[in-house]
C-alpha cells in the first residue's frame, strides 16, 4: 500500500502530492512533488486515524508472495458467496 501511495503518484490527483494545486496544471515532474509522506508518517496516520475500523465487507487476507500459489478458483468462489444481487 505504501509503495502505491508513495510511488504511484502518476495516477493520483495532483492535490494529493503537492502543497499548492492550481486548477489548470494537469501534470507535474517527479522532483516537484512536495507533499508525499515518508513511510513512518504513512504508518502513523494509518494507526492513529482509525483506518482499521473502516470496512466495506469481509476481509480476505491472501499471501501473494508468489501469485502462482494463490488458489484463485477458491478465492473467487468465496467472493461470489458474499455478493448479493
Amino acid at each position: 500500500m505504501y509503495a502505491l501511495f508513495a510511488y504511484g503518484f502518476t495516477n493520483r490527483h495532483l492535490d494529493h502530492i503537492v502543497k499548492e494545486y492550481y486548477k489548470d496544471k494537469t501534470t507535474i515532474k517527479n522532483n516537484e512533488t512536495d507533499n508525499l509522506l515518508n513511510y513512518n508518517e504513512f504508518i502513523h496516520r494509518c494507526k492513529t486515524r482509525g483506518y482499521e475500523k473502516f470496512a466495506l465487507g469481509k476481509l480476505y487476507e491472501i499471501d501473494v508472495t508468489y501469485y502462482s500459489n494463490v488458489n484463485y478458483p477458491s478465492l473467487i468462489a468465496e467472493v461470489k458467496k458474499q455478493i448479493v444481487i
